[in-house]
């Protein structure tokens, strides 16, 4: 999956190409990394790293294989610090 072509998507629509199988969730996972990459050294709008390899997480929800980022004054996750923004 190509930067363009995930940008194409919602989460609805990226939960369902990963559900249908026309994508994986590591090939959604590289396109969002490599779409935040690309623009976050103008908006400066990562706390932190991104993460080497998705959280640990429930596959079966609705958004099952979605990549999505956690902002540390609203969502909290296991291992993860929280620096309240």
């Amino acid at each position: 999956m190509q930067v363009s072509e995930y940008a194409e998507y919602d989460a609805t629509g990226l939960a369902e190409l990963v559900r249908t199988g026309q994508v994986t969730p590591a090939e959604v996972h590289a396109a969002g990394r490599q779409a935040v990459e690309s623009v976050n050294g103008q908006l400066n709008a990562l706390v932190g790293e991104l993460f080497e390899k998705p959280l640990e997480a429930d596959q079966t929800g609705p958004f099952g294989g979605v990549p999505f980022a956690i902002k540390d004054l609203v969502l909290h996750a296991e291992g993860i610090p929280q620096r309240a923004g």
